[in-house]
């Protein structure tokens, strides 16, 4: 899987997907081994970052535009607050196994609230 996408969007992960678009419910899922950083998709500002939605340990949501958000859920440390401008690479969050749970990542992208394919943005 390439890292870096088109126009300045990349991959969440350096992992493949382990559950792809359409069989995730909204989005995809990535099977976390190994300690990962997550990575911010493209630039845009982090608008919730919490515990506060029911049905999700940690979330952080940032706004690319004023159509397209980003969506991470997770067991992890978040290393942005609400409000702060981030880059597409820059680190949202760290992220690592604990004992023998396996942590997933469930990532998704809305466009006009509408959830759309990953791969249809990031390349």
């Amino acid at each position: 899987m390439t890292r870096t996408g088109t126009k300045g969007w990349v991959w969440p992960l350096s992992v493949a997907p382990s559950t792809e678009f359409g069989t995730a419910g909204k989005g995809m899922d990535f099977n976390i081994a190994t300690a990962q950083s997550l990575k911010c998709v493209s630039a845009g500002q982090v608008v919730y970052a919490g515990g506060g939605i029911g049905g999700f340990a940690r979330l952080i949501i940032v706004r690319h535009t004023d159509s397209l958000l980003s969506a991470y859920s997770f067991n992890g440390e978040a290393q942005v607050e609400e409000q702060q401008v981030v880059n597409a690479g820059d680190t949202l969050a760290d992220i690592a196994p604990r004992g023998r749970l396996q942590e997933k990542l469930h990532f998704e992208i809305r466009k006009n609230g509408e959830p759309v394919n990953p791969r249809s943005v990031i390349n």
